[in-house]
């Protein structure tokens, strides 16, 4: 059987009409989408928004002005800045708050304009396009902002209060307070700025703003535990020496230094030695010794003196240091050497002259805190009256000799002396610092003293910066500082007063033999109380005031050692020296003025 197959086969027109339709539809689709993309060249694409504002079809320029007259208002509306119930308030003119179009007009106009020709031609045939969404920025003018800022801060910002505690009275730990500080708190002005512009860029025109809080305030345990700890403090002190200069810190100031409730306040050290820097830094002083070659007689000497420089940072640490030691103890005083570094002078001592005076053999020094005005003057004049006094080997030096007459009419001014059992004013009070700190001065040179006698009862000025029983009492007549000068060469003896500070050298210039000093074995006993206080009835003090002219002072014994070696560390000499101190009672002046 024969099997025919047929093959059906499309007219040739009509395969014809196909091909033509397609072509037209294709060249239809791509003559829309030129001619979308053209309606589109200078506007925004389909489905554009700004600010929640649909673009489409709209050029730059034309949302441009509509965002202008919609957000008109905007920049007409009042920003009022606020921390707590504190507020200040602007216009958006005053702190040039303006609306940014430009960024976003262009980021909108990216769609499809920026993009490629396949991404432009799916927005388009898309009928629901995917939403493209900008937004607009507020900016202000930075300087403006700032001003309203600072207004803000001016009302808000409080420093903190450290805490600190103050004594009224030396040695009194019920006159101590204790202030426990504040806390305070600031704005800052960084996150402000920050904190503003993100506000306003929300549509808030209301901002609050926080503050940073700065605890300083003691809490109720704190405050006691501060007391407690500058309690430790009453009636300490730390005495700093350098070069014969002195520079003592009582409890009062040491209290103020402490750092409630711990530690110790950097700021308050370094305020107190910044202020030593400018009294203790020093040039070298070169030396001047003019004189009368047959008399003696000096007309004018100062002595060579090192060049002084405060190691600050040393200072402060060991301040510190010292005070952290005196708060941790029992001690109630602690003598410290301040940290210098020394520079010599050019001329020399021993350059000057041909007397043998060519260096310090000796040096005493004495305090005399809480003197009155009477008996300073006292000492800076009897200190001037025995002033470079030049004694010749082999001589014997007498204080009253030198020093002369003691009156009222050579000079002297009132002061509290004890006469008949009674402390009195009487003309020439505070002569015996200055034989005391001669006398020490002699101890320290180990020149041979031939008359000391010692106070009849114990006086404070002279334990300030010593044992009991390192001084010496001088009055007219046979009451006298002696001694010979066994050196062997001439000797100048120098004072040095600074009544600022109350603190009184005596320097013996001359040759050293070799000689070494060292006093030993002191020993105090046959302690006896006090007797009650007296009460002296003063017409020079108003009715009424109390002023203590005096303190108590137990009854003692003391002895030492003065023990003078030769260059060779032979023994020269040993030389004892006694007291017996009566008991003295604190005296009280009241005013019957």
């Amino acid at each position: 059987m024969k099997v025919t197959v047929r093959h059906q086969t499309t007219p040739p027109l009509l395969e014809l009409s196909l091909i033509a339709l397609s072509l037209l539809l294709i060249a239809s689709g791509v003559g829309w989408v030129f001619y979308a993309r053209q309606q589109y060249q200078h506007t925004f694409y389909p489905e554009v928004y700004i600010d929640s504002l649909l673009i489409t079809g709209k050029s730059p320029a034309e949302v441009e002005q509509l965002l202008l007259t919609r957000n008109q208002h905007s920049l007409q509306k009042t920003v009022a800045i606020q921390s707590e119930k504190v507020s200040i308030s602007s216009s958006a003119a005053e702190i040039g708050l303006v609306k940014e179009y430009k960024k976003s007009i262009d980021q909108a106009f990216s769609i499809g304009h920026n993009q490629s020709a396949s991404e432009s031609i799916l927005r388009l045939l898309n009928k629901r396009p995917a939403k493209a969404e900008f937004t607009t920025s507020i900016t202000v003018d930075e300087g403006k902002l700032n001003i309203l800022i600072e207004l803000l801060k001016k009302e808000v910002d409080a420093l903190p209060v450290e805490p600190s505690a103050t004594l009224a009275v030396s040695g009194k730990a019920s006159s101590l307070k204790v202030n426990p500080g504040k806390n305070g708190q600031v704005i800052d002005k960084t996150t402000a700025q920050t904190s503003i512009l993100k506000a306003l860029n929300q549509g808030e025109s209301t901002i609050v703003l926080n503050t940073i809080p700065i605890p300083s305030k003691l809490t109720a345990e704190q405050e006691t535990a501060s007391a407690q700890r500058a309690t430790k403090l009453v009636g300490k002190k730390i005495t700093f020496k350098a070069d014969q200069i002195i520079e003592s810190v009582g409890d009062q100031k040491l209290i103020s230094l402490l750092k409630l409730p711990e530690g110790i306040s950097d700021n308050e050290v370094s305020q107190l030695t910044e202020t030593w820097n400018k009294e203790l830094n020093r040039p070298p002083r070169n030396t001047v010794f003019e004189y009368d070659a047959k008399t003696l007689e000096v007309k004018a000497f100062t002595p060579p003196q090192n060049g002084l420089t405060v190691q600050a940072d040393d200072l402060k640490k060991l301040l510190t240091s010292t005070l952290v030691n005196l708060e941790g103890n029992s001690e109630s005083q602690i003598n410290v050497l301040i940290p210098v570094k020394e520079t010599p002078p050019q001329i020399t001592l021993a350059s000057t002259n041909d007397l043998g005076i060519n260096e310090q053999i000796g040096f005493g020094d004495s305090q005399y805190f809480h003197s009155i005005p009477g008996r300073i003057h006292n000492v800076n004049l009897t200190a001037t009256r025995i002033n470079n006094t030049i004694v010749k080997a082999g001589a014997e030096f007498s204080f009253n000799e030198s020093l002369g007459e003691v009156s009222a009419k050579t000079g002297f001014a009132p002061a509290y002396v004890i006469k008949n059992g009674r402390t009195e004013l009487g003309d020439g009070g505070g002569v015996c610092q200055v034989s005391t700190t001669l006398f020490r001065a002699l101890l320290s040179s180990g020149l041979k003293v031939t008359k000391r006698i010692p106070h009849s009862y114990r006086v404070s000025y002279y334990e300030l910066n010593s044992k009991p029983g390192i001084d010496a009492t001088v009055y007219a007549g046979e009451v006298d500082l002696r001694f010979i000068n066994d050196s062997g060469h001439d000797i100048l003896i120098h004072t040095e007063n600074n009544p600022k500070a109350l603190y009184l050298t005596v320097k013996i210039f001359g040759t050293s033999d070799g000689r070494t000093t060292q006093m030993i074995d002191h020993k105090a006993w046959g302690s006896v109380a006090a007797p009650p206080a007296s009460y002296q009835n003063d017409p020079s003090l108003p009715k009424g005031k109390t002023k203590q002219v005096d303190f108590a002072a137990g009854g003692i014994k003391s002895s030492f050692v003065n023990v003078i070696k030769d260059k060779d560390g032979k023994t020269i000499r040993e030389d004892t020296y006694y007291s017996n101190y009566k008991p003295w009672r604190a005296v009280f002046l009241v005013g019957s003025g």
